[in-house]
């Protein structure tokens, strides 16, 4: 988790980087530079505030409208782009992203929909600067340093576009002008009229209440978002035909010495692994380490070990090919091959090691999503191989492979639902399923949710007449306990919005609008509300009559409660709930008496 930590925060540093460099060069004039109002600008601006509006006002992250607002982004740079642009990779690149945009709303799991966002994100980002140059080239340098350039030149537009919307030469821009004025003009007009009628009908002030009390906060938003809008797509970048790729920063030694160290170094842990991954537990004695401990932790680790190892093998082949000394360039390409060679073979070891893990610990999201890391690794590292070994393998193939495969990995995130899996795979050695993992899984897997209700109501009746309850049997219950309050949270969440009153001081729960759902929490919560549902028989009873036991024979489960919640890491699940631990006179506070209760109502 630490290299993921690591890339979220460059990631912030570069855009930082380049907004204070833009705005050094702020008041620079640099020829060239000019404003190009796109032919359909007008049909953009009006696609963006519509898609805010209708769609992105006033939801959460993870919902229909959110999706949908995205799509209507990609969908209105499109529509500005020029007809030669609209190539078939280009088009590629925007139903990908409109796709992964809508299906955010489709999917309850957290992970799927974090990599729907971000492939959403990515391909908007990436026809934006599509529209914006005047010539596309598929070469990484070539789009690391337009990319770069184009985040300054973003910010150095704004008084470009300033200068020009106010200029009185009104044969200049005047496109941009007119659609800005438009808009302006159609927003308030629209709005003006539609506050009138809606005094006018009560029928229709009904369906207009909502938008008439947010009329002011929509206008200025809408105003800003246009003239946003507006500043992105009238840029031109009229970006340098890209050379041969030149790695200038490192020569022939610098790239042949710690190429050959890395060989040695993938050379030997593939050695040693060799031993230690088909061995048994006697194998692990002399180390001080468990068979346990060793599966546990690792399979991440090689995963990032090859991403970065291929970066390597990337970069130096791209310094291979500009090497005019032909034996320093074979010299290079066979170190290359190797390490290539041994990335397989760590491909190969953090596949056992993840075969190993599940025999020992069972099945979990991180490593469904580590295998699916892993196969689009793989597909990398062969292509990197031909790409190494065969001058006629383009950056442009190599690149489209990489957009390929994960265009398939994101298919099937979307489209296998992995917390079922979870939810269906049975322990291994027999052990009982973890509740609260299973309790923690999202709304794409709703059974679990009832068998997680039926187990804990099955650990509850075995335990509700004993006066006194062993140290294991209280981890039990406390398992039992705070897996069905995250069950309730769920169900809260997808029937409520939780939103901080400034009045209340204290979060409120306000009923969501159609764009402010999500659609496998709707399903989840239509099939929880169901008579016949175990949700909607025992939930709230085994919550009321776990207390009252607790009362009863005072059983205080807090240390038990703070200890599983917060001492157990469970990676790409969202653990984090309303709930906290009570303890037990804070229980008895709740409940107000601990008189006449009964513990076996459910």
């Amino acid at each position: 988790m630490f290299i993921l930590q690591l890339i979220g925060a460059l990631i912030p540093f570069c855009f930082l980087a380049a907004f204070i460099y833009g705005a050094m060069q702020l008041f620079r004039v640099v020829e060239g530079e000019t404003i190009v109002a796109p032919k359909r600008l007008g049909w953009g601006l009006a696609i963006g505030v519509i898609g805010l509006n209708a769609f992105g006002w006033g939801t959460d992250d993870a919902t229909i409208g959110t999706g949908l607002f995205i799509a209507s982004l990609i969908a209105a740079v499109c529509v500005c782009m020029p007809r030669v642009d609209r190539s078939p990779s280009v088009m590629t690149i925007a139903c990908i992203g409109i796709f992964t945009s809508i299906c955010i709303g489709v999917t309850g799991n957290g992970f799927v929909q974090s990599v729907n966002a971000l492939v959403g994100l990515v391909s908007l980002f990436a026809v934006l600067l599509i529209r914006n140059t005047t010539q596309l080239h598929w070469r990484s340098v070539w789009i690391v340093k337009t990319f770069w350039h184009q985040i300054w030149r973003t910010i150095r537009h704004g008084r470009l576009l300033a200068k020009g919307l106010f200029s009185r030469d009104h044969s200049k821009h005047q496109k941009v002008r007119t659609a800005v004025k438009t808009t302006v003009i159609t927003v308030l007009i629209v709005l003006f009229f539609a506050k009138l009628l809606s005094e006018a009908d009560a029928v229709f002030a009904h369906y207009v209440q909502t938008l008439v009390d947010e009329l002011f906060e929509r206008t200025l938003v809408s105003l800003f978002f246009v003239g946003v809008l507006t500043w992105l797509l009238t840029i031109c970048y009229d970006s340098p035909a890209p050379t041969q790729t030149e790695i200038r920063f490192i020569g022939y030694i610098e790239t042949i010495v710690p190429l050959s160290a890395l060989v040695v170094l993938f050379g030997a842990f593939i050695a040693i692994q060799c031993k230690y991954l088909f061995g048994s537990h006697v194998d692990f004695q002399g180390l001080d380490i468990t068979y346990s401990e060793y599966v546990r932790d690792g399979f991440i680790e090689l995963l990032w070990a090859a991403f970065f190892a291929s970066i390597v093998v990337y970069i130096t082949t791209l310094k291979q090919r500009t090497l005019t000394d032909a034996r320093q360039g074979r010299v290079v390409q066979v170190a290359n091959i190797l390490l290539l060679v041994c990335l397989i073979f760590l491909l190969f070891s953090a596949l056992k090691r993840d075969w190993m893990y599940i025999e020992m610990y069972g099945l979990t999201r991180v490593r469904i999503i580590g295998e699916y890391f892993l196969g689009w690794l793989a597909v990398m590292i062969a292509s990197l191989f031909v790409f190494a070994a065969c001058k006629k393998m383009t950056e442009g193939h190599l690149l489209g492979t990489a957009g390929i495969a994960g265009t398939v990995v994101v298919a099937l995130l979307n489209v296998c639902n992995m917390d079922m899996k979870i939810a269906n795979a049975t322990p291994p050695r027999g052990e009982e399923k973890d509740l609260f993992y299973l309790a923690s899984l999202s709304s794409d897997a709703v059974e679990a949710w009832e068998e997680v209700v039926l187990l804990s109501r099955d650990r509850y009746q075995k335990m509700y007449r004993l006066r006194q309850l062993s140290d294991a049997q209280k981890v039990q219950l406390a398992e039992a306990k705070i897996a069905l309050h995250r069950i309730d949270e769920h169900i809260r969440d997808a029937n409520k919005k939780r939103q901080w009153s400034y009045e209340l001081s204290d979060y409120e729960y306000l009923d969501r609008t159609w764009n402010d759902q999500n659609i496998s929490q709707k399903k989840a919560n239509a099939r929880v509300q169901n008579p016949d549902s175990p949700i909607h028989k025992y939930l709230t009873c085994l919550l009321r009559e776990i207390d009252h036991y607790q009362m009863q024979y005072s059983v205080d489960l807090y240390d038990q409660e703070k200890h599983r919640m917060h001492n157990y890491k469970y990676p790409f699940i969202n653990t984090r709930s309303s709930y906290y631990p009570m303890q037990l006179q804070w229980i008895i506070d709740k409940h107000g008496s601990k008189d006449g209760v009964r513990a076996d109502a459910c």
